[in-house]
């Protein structure tokens, strides 16, 4: 029989704390669900950061722990550094989503300018 590897605890559809490899940790997000603060079962913080507008790390304080969700409360690619967010990702270094049809056709994302 297998062991738990990973589990999440969502509380009105925020993740609130995660059990992971045998240890605890809770999450505490901000307005727009990005993580800020997650601390073990003793209440050390292991994870501190602020984030900017568009999803780039503005200041980190405490990094013994690196928390899945990142921006918005969505995963972040290692190898890209783009945060997925179902139907395509968003590349918070050019403030804008990416994606097969916005590379080819780069005219959707000026529908609103006035010329």
């Amino acid at each position: 029989m297998g062991q738990l590897v990973r589990d999440h605890v969502y509380f009105g559809g925020q993740l609130v704390a995660e059990h992971k490899n045998g240890a605890l940790y809770y999450y505490v997000s901000d307005q727009i669900n990005s993580t800020w603060i997650v601390t073990d079962n003793t209440g050390t913080v292991v994870y501190s950061a602020a984030h900017e507008p568009y999803g780039g790390i503005q200041k980190t304080w405490v990094t013994n722990f690196d928390p899945e969700p990142k921006f918005s409360g969505k995963p972040r690619d290692a190898e890209s550094e783009l945060d997925y967010f179902e139907a395509r990702s968003f590349d918070r270094a050019q403030h804008r989503k990416s994606g097969r049809e916005w590379e080819a056709a780069p005219f959707l994302e000026s529908r609103y300018l006035i010329s």
